[in-house]
């Protein structure tokens, strides 16, 4: 039986209700609680679109945050049962899942508490209250802990001979840093941790984009400074992959010189391109990844308004 990773990122499971003035997204397929029957439709077509090209297949599951769109419970709870229903048609044992949080994963209300709370917060308080949500779903989902206060959080292990490394690249932010940013010291020390126990290939798995395909600016949405040095850690210690979402466009492009980024695209955007990738290992000498891109495609159709295309 041949193997494949399924990449998929920014479902955004949003909140149709909210008090006057709070921010509605109306760019989700998946839509609660009232448009429970519709989002369950899109899982569906989704589930039906992967069975056909993942059939016979061990299915790896990779998926780079924005689960939810403003980290509430609720929103979790929708997330759970709609990704339980994938994981069970599609046979994918959760041994085989790297699960990244986003930074619409991130409960800002959490912060908003805290810092009214008391004058002095810690890193670890603050990363602790912010990922609450996000690591009680984490647990529910896949049976063990997710520690907020990590880097680099969990690995997976693709047929012993890629390493993917899940990357929390929401760990600095809060309610005055937006963009993509992790403590590169602490990041050293654990990918020196991974590297003295493998000798295998690594990819790096986060949710923030560190180069763009949409956007005019070559940087993503990662801190500009913070970017630099943690492309620079990763050339320096041979990594040249790295699985992204946020941009909401699929895309793969090399930046820093020689290392090469692929974007999932969103994969239940309404205003952009709905989209997923499947990579399959090529068990040559050098290991090459096929990319393979699934877009949605709109046809304005009422009984049928979108089918899933390669």
């Amino acid at each position: 039986m041949s193997s494949i990773i399924l990449h998929i990122s920014d479902l955004h499971v949003s909140l149709e209700n909210k008090l006057d003035g709070e921010r509605i997204n109306n760019d989700s397929y998946l839509k609660i609680p009232n448009s429970k029957e519709s989002s369950l439709h899109f899982i569906d077509k989704f589930i039906n679109a992967a069975k056909a090209e993942c059939l016979d297949k061990k299915i790896y599951l990779l998926i780079t945050g924005d689960i939810t769109d403003c980290g509430a419970k609720l929103e979790f709870d929708y997330a759970l049962e709609y990704l339980n229903n994938i994981i069970n048609e599609l046979n994918i044992d959760k041994k085989d899942i790297l699960l990244i949080p986003g930074d619409h994963d991130i409960n800002r209300k959490a912060i908003e508490e805290l810092k009214y709370s008391k004058e002095k917060i810690s890193k670890e308080e603050l990363n602790n209250s912010k990922f609450k949500n996000f690591k009680d779903f984490y647990f529910s989902l896949l049976d063990k802990e997710f520690d907020p206060n990590k880097v680099l959080f969990d690995v997976l292990n693709f047929e012993n001979q890629i390493l993917l490394l899940g990357i929390n690249s929401s760990y600095e932010i809060d309610l005055e840093k937006t963009e993509g940013q992790i403590n590169i010291e602490i990041f050293k020390k654990e990918l020196l941790d991974v590297k003295n126990e493998n000798d295998l290939k690594f990819i790096v798995c986060c949710h923030h984009n560190v180069t763009s395909s949409h956007e005019d600016k070559n940087r993503g949405q990662w801190e500009v400074n913070n970017r630099i040095r943690f492309l620079t850690t990763l050339e320096e210690n041979g990594v040249k992959f790295i699985f992204s979402g946020n941009e909401h466009t699929s895309s793969c492009k090399r930046c820093h010189g020689d290392i090469l980024v692929s974007d999932s695209g969103a994969l239940s955007s309404i205003k952009w391109d709905s989209a997923f990738k499947i990579y399959e290992l090529d068990n040559s000498e050098n290991i090459i990844l096929k990319n393979n891109i699934f877009a949605l495609q709109k046809t304005g159709v009422n009984d049928d308004p979108y089918f899933w295309h390669d």
